[in-house]
């Protein structure tokens, strides 16, 4: 379950923060944006687009061996997209590491990081 201190619900922004630093230390992590952007620059406007729909929140690569790795973010009670869980599907035929984290536990799991050690 992800409670902050207070016994609160936490957003899935505030566990993505506490994933982003707890991993820092094991790997290089990125935030994910997806979808389309207008960009004006003077008199042009730039459509600029991203990440497909369904790519997961947070991606990067494990310092000790160079393993990409991608991780949807959820809070307790988010769920999966179509295009999320299309995106997982994918992935399991990749030599990658994805899948889905709540906690910080789950995404030293995912990238098979061991808590104790």
């Amino acid at each position: 379950m992800s409670k902050n201190l207070f016994g609160e619900e936490q957003s899935e922004k505030e566990v993505q923060d506490l994933i982003r630093s707890a991993l820092a230390p094991y790997a290089k992590v990125w935030n994910v944006t997806t979808g389309v952007f207008k960009v004006k620059e003077g008199p042009v406007t730039r459509w600029i687009r991203t990440f497909p729909t369904g790519t997961p929140d947070l991606m990067g690569f494990r310092y000790s061996d160079g393993k990409m790795f991608f991780i949807e973010v959820k809070n307790s009670k988010g769920r999966l997209s179509p295009e999320q869980k299309e995106f997982l599907k994918w992935a399991e035929g990749h030599p990658i590491l994805c899948g889905v984290a709540r906690t910080v536990e789950d995404a030293f799991n995912i990238l098979e990081i061991p808590l104790w050690g």
